[in-house]
């Protein structure tokens, strides 16, 4: 678990290099090309907003990537990396309503031929 000030220990650190080391994540920035790739030491909280949530904002700990050349950024899940267990409510909260599938007119009941 990352310190009161959200950094993370080394072995988090190393967590989340041998993470992204699995998934063959040095690709390159999809802004400018670049190479080179700093992870920042600190955890990143993302917040969500929807208008049914009762307690909050449904929150998202994840790990940053910055490009060196553009400083476009690319955000992980310190959840999914193993670096820290979800939040209360991180995976609930939100209940997409369910919408009716219509069908398309091409595939409308075709009229009787009598």
């Amino acid at each position: 678990m990352p310190d009161a000030e959200g950094k993370l220990t080394k072995d988090e650190a190393a967590t989340a290099f041998k993470w992204f080391a699995d998934k063959s994540a040095n690709k390159p920035c999809s802004m400018c090309g670049g190479q080179h790739w700093d992870m920042d030491d600190n955890l990143v909280r993302l917040d969500t907003w929807h208008p049914r949530l009762q307690n909050g904002p449904l929150c998202f700990p994840s790990v940053v990537l910055m490009c060196t050349t553009c400083g476009h950024m690319a955000f992980f899940s310190a959840v999914h990396m193993g670096i820290m267990t979800p939040p209360a409510g991180m995976f609930s909260g939100i209940t997409a309503p369910e919408k009716e599938v219509s069908k398309p007119e091409s595939a409308q009941s075709e009229p009787s031929r009598g």
